[in-house]
């Protein structure tokens, strides 16, 4: 690519299909000689908060039906255009959120316990730190696949899983913000599917066994996940209050997906509920003293 003085009579002189020619005189200004004709046009990169979002081209007009004279003039006016962080060859103007912007909306729009959203705001400090500044209209399929890349070698396929499902939940947050934002780049790409957990076939009389040899607290702590099935902390935050002996239910308060949901003990854990008169029974240990640990 050349970078000459452009002139009425040396843009004549050019023979076909010679190349691309860039004026010295005015910045982005350009003579595309193509086979069959010359056309003005003009080349600046787009640029937004320092840094470099696109390369864009605008064509101006045929060499044969405008002057250098109005070429430049229409080049100085796109110029300033692109120099102003504006893409003249986009849609409708952008809003510009950026990934860590849409990250707070998102957060913002939903009661999530503190540690999804401590969850959340990690991934995108530790995995999604390269795109937090970027505008959300801005990340390309590409970058996702190469993000994928990325965290996949780096951290692993479970770490880049979850990293990559907040990354789309972000970016659905924006679109619903900006509807100039085409489709989530993340659906474009296959998202790992973290390993199923292999959990062998339990052997109850050996565990029933095992676990009379504990100590009473971890006995009926113990005893009482085999009963209901529920997560460490969904187990540990359950509060005298939540126990209702008189109707043998169970009241989770503390859901992974939100919520509460009532649980029918039956008679083994009603009545491992209902001996509460010892500091190391289950008792105790569903309200304040184990519960709060």
């Amino acid at each position: 690519m050349a970078v000459v003085k452009l002139t009425e009579k040396r843009i004549r002189d050019l023979p076909l299909g010679a190349g691309i020619f860039r004026d010295k005189d005015v910045k982005g200004l350009m003579v595309v000689s193509h086979k069959t004709t010359k056309t003005y046009a003009c080349q600046g990169d787009v640029r937004r908060n320092g840094r470099h979002v696109r390369t864009v081209r605008v064509k101006i007009d045929r060499c044969d039906r405008i002057g250098l004279a109005e070429a430049r003039r229409r080049a100085k006016a796109i110029m300033s255009t692109i120099q102003s962080g504006v893409d003249p060859t986009a849609g409708p103007r952008q809003s510009g959120v950026t990934v860590a912007e849409a990250l707070e909306a998102h957060l913002s729009e939903r009661e999530l316990r503190p540690s999804t959203e401590r969850s959340y705001r990690d991934h995108l400090e530790r995995y999604l730190v390269r795109l937090r500044g970027r505008a959300v209209a801005d990340v390309s399929r590409q970058d996702v696949r190469e993000l994928l890349d990325d965290l996949t070698r780096k951290h692993g396929r479970t770490s880049a899983a979850g990293a990559l499902r907040t990354l789309r939940a972000v970016i659905n947050t924006a679109r619903r913000m900006d509807e100039t934002i085409g489709a989530n780049p993340v659906d474009a790409v296959r998202v790992p599917v973290p390993p199923r957990r292999e959990v062998d076939a339990l052997d109850v009389a050996a565990f029933w066994k095992e676990t009379e040899e504990l100590s009473p607290v971890m006995r009926d702590l113990q005893r009482a996940f085999l009963f209901t099935g529920a997560r460490r902390s969904s187990l540990l935050t359950v509060r005298r209050d939540d126990v209702d002996l008189e109707r043998g239910v169970l009241r989770f308060a503390h859901m992974k997906t939100g919520g509460e949901l009532l649980f029918p003990m039956g008679k083994r854990m009603t009545e491992i509920c209902a001996v509460s008169d010892h500091e190391t029974d289950l008792g105790i240990l569903l309200a304040e003293d184990f519960g709060s640990s």
